[in-house]
């Protein structure tokens, strides 16, 4: 891909925006997911790279002289998406493991919000009642305006 873009770059700038364009969000989101899953960016990355590998693939069957060639390269393309679809299987197999984890994390904040109701509702009264509500502060005090966490639920760890 590096030398067919350095190619476009040089001989057709205009097609190489355009693929830029297209092509970025795509590389910037892998390499997102990369540094918060390298295993999974891995996956992402190697699907990507027989996909582009299958495309090629495909153009040289096209262009192939004869039937010996066209077998050849159809057996290549198989394999090639055969791989591919284990690639995807992996990765939706992380992604549902990655799910049920934080299925399973925002089960125990319910849990732990439901078994203390009674104190996250007195805890919020309070502040209300204690600090004016933002559209009612006083303009005079600088520095007392900051956000007072209203809204917000305390670690289960908190007093």
């Amino acid at each position: 891909m590096w030398v067919e873009m350095n190619r476009l770059h040089e001989n057709q700038p205009d097609r190489f925006r355009q693929r830029m364009r297209r092509i970025f969000p795509a590389i910037l989101h892998m390499m997102e997911v990369n540094k918060r899953d390298p295993q999974m960016g891995a996956l992402m990355i190697r699907e990507r790279q027989l996909d582009m590998r299958i495309r090629q693939t495909a153009m040289k069957f096209h262009k192939a002289p004869n039937a010996g060639e066209k077998r050849k390269l159809r057996r290549e393309i198989h394999d090639l998406v055969g791989e591919v679809f284990d690639v995807q299987l992996q990765r939706r197999a992380m992604e549902i493991t990655s799910l049920e984890s934080r299925l399973l994390e925002l089960k125990e904040l319910l849990s732990g919000q439901e078994e203390m109701r009674n104190e996250l509702i007195q805890q919020r009264t309070q502040r209300l009642i204690k600090n004016k509500p933002p559209g009612m502060r006083d303009r005079k005090r600088p520095g007392k305006d900051d956000a007072d966490g209203i809204g917000r639920v305390p670690p289960r760890d908190a007093p």
